[in-house]
């Protein structure tokens, strides 16, 4: 077998751990959301007010900026 060969035979990786076959039985759940672990989106904020909390004023104008352009330039 040659180099080629090898590369182009594809292998499968199988991942095992004990008890895999023993998979629980999953209920259906309706997730109630707690404002007061929410993020400020879903009291009312508005993008700009996440973008700022994600990763600061200054960058989030250096994000939206480039938004911008790129967005222009799609035209």
């Amino acid at each position: 077998m040659g180099k080629t060969d090898f590369m182009t035979k594809k292998q499968k990786l199988e991942l095992t751990w004990i008890g895999k076959e023993n998979r629980p039985k999953l209920e259906p759940r309706i997730l109630l959301e707690d404002p007061s672990k929410s993020h400020p989106r879903t009291q009312g904020g508005t993008d700009r007010q996440l973008l700022n909390s994600f990763c600061g004023q200054a960058e989030a104008e250096k994000l939206t900026q480039q938004l911008v352009v790129s967005l222009w330039r799609m035209d």
